[in-house]
Order: C-alpha cells, then sequence, then structure tokens
C-alpha cells in the first residue's frame, strides 16, 4: 500500500509539474502576444501621428494656394445681368471697367469671370480674376470707391 500511495504522490507531484509548466507556458504565451500587439499598435499610432502632422502640412498649403489664388481677385457689384453666355459676361466686364475707369481694359485682361450665387431676381455680384496682380492693383489704385 505504501508503494501505491508513493506512485499517488509521485503521480500528484508530476501532475502539479505540469500544471505549473502549462500556467507558465500560458503566461509566457500570453505575455508574448500582448507584446507583439502593443509592438504593432506603437507602429500604428507612430504613423497615426505622422500622417496627422502630413494632413496639416497639406491643409496650410492648401489655404496658402487658396490666398494666393483669390489675391488676383475683386467683386463688382452692381453689374446688370444681361449676359447669356461667358462670353457675354466677360465683354460686360471690361465694358464696365472701361466706363469707371481711365485705364482701358481688354478681355486678355481677364482670367475668369463668373456671378456669384443663386438666380433670385437680385442683381449677383461678379467674381473677376485678372490675369497679372498689377492689372488689379492698378484698378484699385483709380477707383476703389467702385471696387471691393
Amino acid at each position: 500500500m505504501e508503494d501505491f500511495s508513493k506512485i499517488l504522490k509521485d503521480i500528484q507531484k508530476r501532475l502539479d509539474e505540469q500544471k505549473n509548466e502549462l500556467q507558465n507556458m500560458k503566461n509566457n504565451i500570453i505575455k508574448s502576444v500582448n507584446e507583439n500587439v502593443n509592438e504593432k499598435f506603437s507602429a500604428l499610432d507612430t504613423k497615426y501621428q505622422q500622417l496627422e502632422k502630413k494632413i496639416i502640412e497639406q491643409q496650410k498649403h492648401l489655404n496658402y494656394q487658396d490666398r494666393f489664388n483669390r489675391r488676383k481677385n475683386i467683386i463688382l457689384h452692381g453689374v446688370h445681368e444681361e449676359e447669356a453666355n461667358y462670353h457675354d459676361l466677360e465683354n460686360l466686364v471690361v465694358e464696365t471697367l472701361n466706363t469707371i475707369n481711365k485705364f482701358k481694359f481688354e478681355t486678355q485682361d481677364l482670367e475668369y469671370v463668373t456671378r456669384i450665387g443663386k438666380k433670385n431676381g437680385n442683381t449677383r455680384p461678379v467674381l473677376v480674376t485678372f490675369i497679372t496682380m498689377s492689372k488689379k492693383i492698378h484698378l484699385l489704385k483709380i477707383n476703389n470707391n467702385h471696387v471691393t
């Protein structure tokens, strides 16, 4: 009976050792997986922060470009809506600028012309983009009370 009891204790001891080994293996696996996940999240977080910085830089660049593009613009108010197409509007703007200005403008001085807003019965303002900044400055110096 003693042998049997000794064998049982030995088996119990081995089972406890295996149980401890399995627990250690489990802990090591969990630790390893957690470390891998943390490394991946850390890498993703770094990449995310780099992308955020890049987005901010690009937004600043877009804002600068937008301001740079708008610097040659003026808005004319009170230009009657008689035009049927783009070329009519362009010619109407040139005529209007020439009537309020001593300097003679031509359609080649304008880069882009369009009405702003929706048609609602009121006269809509006209957005005018000049080819060069000097054309806009010249117009503003001569007639700054007619142009905004």
